[in-house]
């Protein structure tokens, strides 16, 4: 430029030269400033290709990075594993129903005939006398087998079991697992010590609850007892005095209860059963069965003699575990909020608009209860510029899960993919925001088929870590501005130059995945500003063309360079880049200069 310029001053010189050749005139009243006129003079200007990298320039600690291949990611990670409060459901206890004692008096009624014979042939004798005379046993018409007393047992009595004050989590009982209960029923003879040893007793029957898991019944296998009807069917024993059989129970099946008038009211937190226990079977005491040292008299005077049935439960029922319904809700799980901090300037420019493209969100949330075939839920909220909510299921013990707009392959870790459209908006808008906020909001435990859940035991809830992860793949939506300032321009050729047009001409050509919208040229000077704008740049134009006529400037020290680009959905990459070349000015105007 300071050649053109030059090239104006013989002109000058030759103006001056022919205005001093006339003596008369005081050359001290002459303006000695010219002015030139200035149309199309050329300002050519040096610009090197402008590298994606340049305009979007790293921060080292930044939460923008490129990988090895040159492609820009954003990467965030909560820094602390996020988990839930501890859930607990208390335990259940229910109320022992009250000992029930079922008693039959014991009548002795000897053959008529055979008492008669007695009395006449061996009324002093004792039993083993007797025994020990076959011909006697033959006078008297005895056997070994003849029965002396029998006695048909048939009574019924009612107990209840109840519990008021079930934790009202819970929703459904299918089964309760108990504390080791041991039920006991005593058989025994009342007063008939001096007469017998040992008194058998057939077909022994007792009606207990129904739905009982049974682990052990003394003398016999579990298979005594049938759940779905309550009887223990014991069958024939010998009782020696009294005979204890315990029946020891870990279990109760409450759709066999039920099916008996047991009732669970989720809404009372109530749990009732009234039941009624019978007991069945038939005492024989036969000949065999008397004592050798017992006589006739013994056994007419056995006065009082009873049978005697007592079924009583150990202790109240404690219920440890139970399969069922659940509807636990846990308190929501708030994430300390991660700052976005350190990122390029031009995402930060106010002229940015940024859309990201398919970003990812890697969740891994444990759930402790999947082995309780509880399916876990919540509902995930992410802040950035905009808040969004989506369901979670936690359907697995160890949930693995990527949450994107799209299912592509930019993932950077293997994990189970869920549709989430809304997260490119998260970091959508005039910036990107300052921070994320993540929520894990009510977190709830609610199934109807819950198996062997401890109860009064302290669970530890849910565990997660969480991470973000986006390619650079910018978006129609996304706006980026690049900027380039000249600002030493200014020269003494130039001082003293006003303009009151400018075209700007120059090349325009692309390899990045990002299309010029618009691109304004502003020409600075000190005494304003020439700005021009043009819209019309397709793809790789070869020339582009801005005007700028808003002028009068005087003294020009410098311009800028705007262009505004939108993404086309592609990544981005360092290698990319925009190349304006063979930039140059023509200016109309004017120069002022003294001589």
């Amino acid at each position: 430029m300071k050649k053109q310029l030059l090239r104006l001053l013989p002109v000058a010189a030759v103006l001056l030269t022919a205005s001093c050749t006339d003596d008369q005139y005081d050359i001290s009243n002459v303006d000695t400033e010219s002015r030139f006129t200035a149309k199309g003079l050329v300002i050519p200007l040096n610009m090197s290709p402008i590298m994606l990298d340049n305009i979007i320039s790293l921060n080292e600690d930044g939460d923008v990075k490129k990988d090895e291949k040159g492609n820009y990611y954003f990467y965030k990670k909560g820094k602390e594993p996020f988990e839930s409060d501890n859930i607990n459901v208390k335990k259940i206890k229910i109320t022992k129903p009250a000992d029930i004692s079922q008693t039959v008096n014991v009548t002795i009624a000897l053959d008529p005939t055979i008492q008669e014979k007695w009395e006449t042939y061996a009324a002093p004798k004792t039993i083993a006398d007797i025994k020990a005379d076959a011909d006697l046993m033959s006078q008297v018409g005895l056997t070994e087998d003849k029965e002396i007393i029998k006695v048909d047992v048939n009574d019924k009595k009612s107990f209840n079991m109840n519990s008021t004050d079930i934790d009202d989590r819970i929703t459904k009982i299918d089964k309760l697992g108990i504390d080791p209960l041991t039920l006991s029923i005593d058989v025994k003879l009342n007063n008939l010590q001096a007469v017998v040893d040992k008194v058998g007793v057939k077909g022994l029957q007792v009606n207990l609850p129904l739905g009982m898991t049974v682990t052990n019944i003394t003398d016999r296998g579990t298979d005594a007892y049938t759940p779905a009807t309550g009887l223990l069917n014991y069958g024939d024993t010998d009782i020696y005095g009294q005979k204890t059989i315990e029946v020891n129970v870990s279990e109760l099946t409450y759709s066999d209860m039920e099916s008996d008038g047991a009732k669970f009211d989720a809404n009372a937190h109530t749990f009732t059963y009234n039941k009624e226990c019978e007991v069945k079977g038939t005492a024989t005491i036969t000949f065999k069965d008397l004592k050798g040292t017992a006589t006739l008299n013994d056994i007419k005077n056995a006065v009082g003699a009873s049978y005697s049935c007592d079924v009583k439960f150990g202790d109240d029922l404690v219920v440890n575990s139970f399969n069922g319904g659940i509807n636990y809700k846990v308190e929501d799980i708030n994430i300390d909020p991660v700052e976005i901090k350190n990122l390029p300037e031009i995402l930060q420019d106010p002229g940015t608009s940024l859309e990201v493209t398919n970003p990812q969100l890697y969740l891994a949330i444990s759930n402790p209860f999947k082995d309780n075939n509880i399916t876990a839920t919540a509902t995930l909220s992410i802040t950035g510029n905009s808040t969004f909510e989506k369901t979670l299921t936690l359907d697995k013990k160890e949930n693995m899960k990527v949450l994107s707009p799209k299912n592509e392959s930019l993932y950077y870790r293997t994990f189970d993919w869920e549709s989430f459209p809304e997260l490119g908006k998260i970091l959508s808008g005039a910036k990107i925001p300052d921070a994320l906020t993540i929520k894990v909001l009510n977190p709830a435990l609610k199934a109807d088929n819950v198996t062997d859940f401890e109860l009064g035991k302290i669970h530890k809830g849910f565990k997660g870590t969480w991470e973000f992860y986006s390619r650079l793949s910018l978006t129609e939506n996304t706006k980026v501005k690049y900027t380039k300032v000249w600002d030493d321009w200014g020269s003494k050729d130039l001082n003293g130059l006003t303009v009151e047009k400018a075209v700007v001409t120059f090349n325009f050509n692309k390899d990045v995945v990002l299309d010029a919208e618009s691109i304004t040229f502003t020409l600075l000077g000190k005494t304003g500003k020439l700005v021009g704008t043009t819209t019309d740049v397709k793809g790789n134009a070869n020339e582009i063309s801005v005007t700028m006529s808003d002028g009068p400037i005087k003294d020009i020290y410098g311009g800028k360079l705007e262009v505004k680009l939108k993404g086309q959905g592609k990544e981005i990459n360092t290698n990319q880049k925009i190349e304006i070349s063979n930039l140059r000015m023509k200016v109309d105007g004017y120069y002022d200069k003294e001589f």
